[in-house]
């Protein structure tokens, strides 16, 4: 006997026992008591995804996960788009920057207003050429710190260093006129109280990760 079947045999012995008829709820249950609540239609709530757009909502768990620093900063993770990867490169610049200008700022008062901007492309033309370490400059619009978004690629204390150095620069031309490689990190020393450090195979501008700490943690 199949279910609609014994659903009307139901039906017809409760219509003859002379107690209230049934009636149908609105997802079409025939076997419902007629007092019960009819049950609500199964309705897709808003604030559920649906399997359409549950990549996107991995994304963005997954960026915000990563800016939380509940991941690792390598970690790859499945889903996120190359829009999504290219604005969280931007805000991990962005963060960063903020941080050493704080601190920057906080320790000397010789340093002028700055702003970031992501994606010069004096820098691009200037890595095509052929220099790898070209990942930021200053000088090239008054009051801005150009950077590349493929210094993202760096670790902490790499692009830390970049940015102390950049402001060293800025701090160099000021004091003593001239603004070489090692002026700009005998500013930064004896300024800012940070030492710039060389390392890696690009020889790329570092910190110590204890100056990270400090700096991230103001």
């Amino acid at each position: 006997m199949g279910p609609s079947e014994a659903s009307v045999y139901r039906l017809r012995n409760l219509f003859h026992s002379g107690l209230p008829p049934q009636r149908t709820c609105l997802r079409g249950c025939r076997s419902c008591p007629a007092d019960d609540p009819p049950s609500k239609p199964q309705t897709l709530s808003r604030n559920r995804p649906t399997a359409r757009h549950a990549g996107k909502h991995r994304s963005i768990r997954a960026i915000g996960a990563l800016m939380k620093g509940v991941l690792p900063q390598s970690a790859r993770i499945e889903g996120l788009t190359a829009r999504h990867q290219r604005n969280l490169a931007e805000r991990r610049l962005h963060r960063l920057f903020r941080a050493v200008y704080r601190w920057a700022r906080w320790k000397c008062s010789r340093v002028p207003r700055l702003t970031l901007f992501v994606g010069c492309g004096m820098i691009e033309r200037d890595r095509v050429r052929g220099n790898p370490r070209s990942f930021m400059h200053c000088g090239h619009i008054t009051g801005r710190i150009c950077v590349t978004a493929k210094a993202a690629k760096l670790s902490d204390q790499q692009v830390l260093g970049a940015y102390f150095h950049e402001i060293g620069h800025l701090l160099a031309w000021d004091l003593i006129g001239r603004s070489q490689q090692w002026d700009a990190d005998r500013a930064c020393l004896f300024l800012l109280g940070v030492r710039i450090k060389y390392g890696s195979g690009l020889v790329i501008e570092r910190v110590s990760p204890s100056v990270v700490r400090r700096v991230l943690r103001r």
